[in-house]
């Protein structure tokens, strides 16, 4: 029983990380294997990203490296952030798709303190590797900014239908079923929103605090396997302490631009 349940938590992880990264390249094909790099050594923000992207060559070309290329491994289809260089003291990003295959990639394999549970990451080094598409748009409005709140979405509601999944086989009450089926169906709204809106942002807020409290009760409900979900399914309890400042500045916003004061907790 543990081992399906710490199974069904890193498929439900991988499975919500492919939909966020489908959800802003709506091109990637059906049956791709996607990674979205964009770390590289000292972090993610724009005036650390260092891999160039080389247009004087058809067709266009990046050379650089990435860190925590969750998906890497197997990936089909690399989605990469890359410099076109400084204007106005700004270093301009674009987003670029790579076949996992394409000659000039090397796969770095991760040190034991750098894993993340099942979950296959590496490092990637591009040596003058080809690419297949480039995306005009700027990369961090357009892509990077957005994918951390994407990715909570759609990797908490994963993890919802998962555990909605294994209620009956591990015993949780048709109270705690019932729950999860609501957040579910709340989930699904938000996913199919722009999540740009105020009141989209307001209806997101809603979820993702109605699902950080359904994980902080949800081990009190279970009849057994608590063992296991306590250990297996901590991510999912932590999940929604990760960009939590973020997320609370853009349900202020959101209020501010509704015309409403923000009402008092």
């Amino acid at each position: 029983m543990a081992a399906s349940i710490a199974g069904s938590q890193t498929n439900a992880t991988i499975a919500g990380h492919q939909a966020a990264i489908r959800r802003l390249f709506p091109t990637t094909p059906a049956n791709a294997i996607t990674a979205f790099c964009v770390s590289e050594e000292r972090g993610p923000r724009p005036r650390f990203i260092t891999t160039a992207l080389e247009r004087n060559h058809e067709p266009a070309r990046i050379s650089g490296q990435k860190w925590w290329g969750t998906m890497a491994p197997p990936a089909t289809h690399l989605y990469v952030a890359a410099s076109i260089g400084e204007r106005d003291g700004q270093n301009q990003l674009r987003m670029v798709s790579v076949a996992g295959d394409a000659p000039g990639i090397t796969q770095i394999p991760l040190p034991p303190e750098r894993q993340a549970g099942g979950v296959p990451i590496c490092d990637l080094r591009f040596e003058s590797t080809p690419v297949l598409a480039v995306f005009d748009e700027d990369a961090y409005e357009h892509y990077i900014k957005p994918f951390r709140l994407v990715e909570d979405v759609f990797s908490t509601l994963a993890m919802q239908i998962a555990l909605y999944r294994l209620g009956a086989a591990t015993g949780l009450d048709a109270s705690g079923r019932e729950d999860l089926l609501a957040l579910i169906v709340q989930g699904h709204a938000v996913a199919h929103s722009d999540m740009q809106h105020p009141t989209e942002i307001l209806l997101l807020t809603s979820y993702l605090r109605a699902s950080q409290s359904h994980w902080q009760r949800l081990n009190a409900s279970w009849s057994n396997a608590s063992d296991a979900l306590s250990g297996h399914w901590s991510v999912g309890r932590e999940i929604l302490t990760v960009a939590a400042r973020a997320r609370e500045q853009r349900r202020r916003n959101a209020w501010a631009a509704s015309g409403e004061p923000l009402p008092e907790d």
